[in-house]
């Protein structure tokens, strides 16, 4: 972080102090049995985040989210699935 984004440790402290006050930790149990369309199985835990959750939105650029399953499974589930200047855009409008 610090070299990718020129931060400061406590800079970097205080996004993840920030992060914790805003975000809602979700147990993830991948022993679910849940059965989903996906091309790496090294996704599935996202999705049953997702799920667990009650997510209306993955963000992601990896491409084993846009396909046509995962996009009719992600729509019945009532989630969004879009990159970083989809979002962006949506959170701006």
């Amino acid at each position: 972080m610090q070299a990718l984004f020129g931060l400061s440790e406590e800079q970097i402290y205080e996004y993840v102090q920030f992060l914790k006050s805003v975000c809602v930790i979700v147990p993830c149990n991948p022993g679910t049995g849940r059965n989903f369309p996906i091309r790496d199985a090294a996704d599935a835990p996202v999705l049953e985040a997702a799920l667990t959750g009650e997510a209306e939105i993955i963000c992601t650029l990896d491409s084993d989210f846009y396909t046509a399953d995962i996009g009719e499974f992600c729509a019945v589930a009532r989630i969004a699935v879009l990159d970083d200047v989809t979002l962006i855009d949506r959170l701006r409008s």
